[in-house]
């Protein structure tokens, strides 16, 4: 849940307004809270609409106003082209999920996943350009569920993965 501290909501016909929040909201208001906090938002990243999952929106805000990440290109460490990491991916044929590790290479132009920690070979290296990813926070039983398919020789292949923290997505 996104807090207080980051983010209030006001109706300008039934809510009471102070001074203070009047002169704030004249100096800061959505326009220019806008053009502030949005300032370096990347060409590649998304926007959230209404419709899009919890996850997304949640993640949205909390990079914009939490993190400040569209206020800062150094802040924005996903653009490396370089992250790696442990989701949670279920087992084929089971219900249950285990942590692997995954390698995000812009330059290899590939995402990578591993059955073992001491792996030296990945299960599978899908080519970015190959994949479709698509958040199914129902399906999984988790708000940070996400679907991974591509096409190897003809079949279309699925992963399930989860991260209990949204920002990793």
């Amino acid at each position: 849940m996104l807090g207080a501290h980051i983010s209030k909501v006001k109706s300008i016909r039934l809510d009471q307004w102070n001074d203070d929040q009047v002169e704030f909201m004249a100096a800061n208001g959505n326009q220019a809270a806008k053009a502030k906090y949005e300032l370096c938002v990347p060409a590649s990243y998304k926007r959230p609409t209404e419709r899009d999952c919890q996850v997304l929106r949640e993640q949205w805000i909390r990079a914009k106003y939490e993190r400040h990440e569209f206020m800062d290109v150094d802040k924005q460490t996903y653009l490396s082209g370089h992250k790696t990491g442990y989701l949670w991916k279920r087992l084929k044929g089971d219900s249950r999920f285990q942590s692997r590790l995954f390698v995000l290479s812009e330059e290899e132009n590939v995402i990578k996943y591993y059955n073992k920690q001491d792996a030296k070979e990945p299960k599978a290296a899908i080519k970015l350009s190959n994949l479709n990813a698509v958040f199914v926070p129902d399906k999984i039983g988790n708000p940070n569920g996400l679907q991974i398919s591509w096409l190897k020789e003809g079949i279309t292949r699925n992963i399930y993965l989860y991260t209990d923290d949204g920002k990793v997505l």
